[in-house]
């Protein structure tokens, strides 16, 4: 009976005992999914910010002659300050699921793509193994983690870059052909500067435009600019800025851009395009979105017949806040209502009245930005954009002779033709409207009215080109 007894409790504790290791296998197993299943997400939740941040920083730095290369170098430095004590191999590191839009790949590193207009980036975390506590129970010693992020940027801008400057006044020329025209301010090259701004092409979804920096497109080039809008930020140059090229940095797309190309002649059909005719097909092979002439009618507006074209009618006075002008004292009778007092009251006008337009004006098509810069351009070569100047498109001149146009056209302005404006109508250097319709439609002259950016509400100030509110980068998810 002992010898029998003592057989069994030998059993059983051999039992017990291949009980409690089997125990501690699944509690060890537990506490690896549990410990070091916490350690892994926690790590790769700290290494998904570490990215995303990297994604942001990316973009904010990819600028200059080598933009890939200079977002990748601030994209590892946000890496390495958000991820501290990891050693990751960025050289060696590989991006096997990278969408395919990233086509623009960092030389630093396959893992820090951007798209080709750099709207967009991503930065994929080199490969990162964490040691494990009690997952070699299990078979495994280590855990990788793996993590990537992406961001975007658009621009926030209450109004459109167009490929023209202005030079000084609240009246001013925005575009003149090189014939001669007696016509001011576009009467000669101190105010019209005979050229056009080679504004290149970069690419972009949010716009409908193709990526091109190739030479002899500039009618098509110019009307795409204009009807749409530049379709990349700017940015003004100040003394401690690098200098970034548009036309000559178009290849490596450079995103930051504080200097324009003055070509020699003018497209007129460019501006013809933009304005009123419209705008589509293909620039070297790439087609583009489909645009309307900037004056097309766009909602419910007033509208005119200008050469058979139905165009918007409306006048900068429209938006005006306080349409007696207040501020010009007696120079202007009633509310302004004509060309003249328009002019008058943009005259008058000191920071001291404050803003006197509402933000409504940037839905309109006729108002926009031009580049202004630090020495007006009189003849082909770059030139420094020193800000950027809200213009109001204001007077087109059409089938221009000599000293001549046919038909001259100011929005509520009817005068003695639909095309005619009244102070016009007695210039006896100029042949305005009186039914004349025949030679081409081509625009050779636009004026605008050139406005203070206090004159806009505070909002449209905000977002206005040049300012830093304009960039918008966000997380792409």
């Amino acid at each position: 009976m002992r010898a029998d007894l003592r057989a069994v409790m030998q059993g059983e504790r051999g039992a017990t005992a291949l009980f409690i290791a089997l125990t501690m296998v699944l509690l060890m197993g537990v506490a690896a999914v549990v410990i070091d299943g916490g350690l892994g997400f926690s790590e790769k939740r700290q290494a998904q910010s570490g990215v995303d941040f990297a994604a942001l920083a990316a973009l904010q730095a990819s600028t200059g002659a080598n933009p890939a290369d200079a977002g990748a170098t601030e994209a590892i430095a946000v890496v390495a300050a958000n991820l501290p004590g990891r050693v990751l191999n960025w050289a060696t590191c590989t991006d096997p699921n990278r969408p395919a839009e990233y086509t623009t790949i960092s030389s630093i590193t396959p893992c820090i793509s951007f798209t080709p207009n750099f709207s967009q980036s991503r930065v994929k975390l080199p490969i990162d193994s964490v040691d494990t506590t009690f997952g070699a129970v299990m078979g495994f010693d280590e855990v990788n983690v793996v993590a990537a992020g992406e961001a975007t940027q658009t621009s926030k801008a209450t109004a459109d870059i167009l490929p023209w400057t202005a030079g000084s006044g609240s009246l001013v020329c925005l575009f003149s052909n090189q014939a001669p025209q007696s016509v001011p301010p576009c009467d000669g090259p101190t105010s019209g500067f005979f050229g056009y701004l080679d504004v290149a092409l970069f690419g972009s979804a949010e716009h409908g435009t193709p990526w091109t920096c190739a030479q002899g497109t500039s009618n098509t080039r110019s009307a795409v600019n204009i009807a749409k809008g530049s379709d990349h930020i700017m940015v003004e140059w100040d003394s401690g800025d690098p200098v970034f090229n548009d036309h000559a940095l178009c290849a490596n797309q450079s995103e930051d851009i504080n200097q324009l190309v003055v070509q020699p002649g003018s497209p007129t059909s460019g501006a013809t395009e933009g304005l009123i005719t419209g705008v589509s097909g293909s620039i070297n092979g790439q087609s583009f979105t489909a645009e309307d002439g900037r004056l097309e009618p766009n909602g419910v507006q007033p509208t005119t017949s200008v050469r058979g074209f139905t165009l918007d009618n409306t006048p900068l006075w429209t938006y005006l806040n306080d349409p007696t002008c207040a501020w010009a004292g007696g120079l202007i009778s009633g509310d302004v209502d004509t060309f003249q007092e328009m002019h008058d009251c943009l005259d008058q006008w000191d920071s001291g009245v404050g803003d006197i337009f509402p933000e409504t004006i940037e839905d309109h098509e006729r108002f926009a930005a031009v580049p202004i810069f630090t020495i007006y351009p009189t003849a082909p070569g770059s030139y420094l954009i020193d800000h950027f100047s809200p213009v109001w498109i204001e007077t087109i001149y059409q089938n221009c002779n000599a000293n001549r146009c046919h038909t001259i056209f100011s929005p509520g302005e009817l005068g003695g033709g639909s095309t005619c404006p009244d102070p016009l109508i007695a210039t006896p250097t100029i042949n305005c409207g009186h039914g004349h319709t025949s030679g081409s439609d081509t625009v050779e002259g636009v004026t605008g009215f050139q406005l203070q950016l206090g004159m806009l509400h505070p909002n449209t100030q905000q977002f206005f080109p040049g300012q830093q509110s304009v960039r918008e980068i966000n997380l792409l998810r």
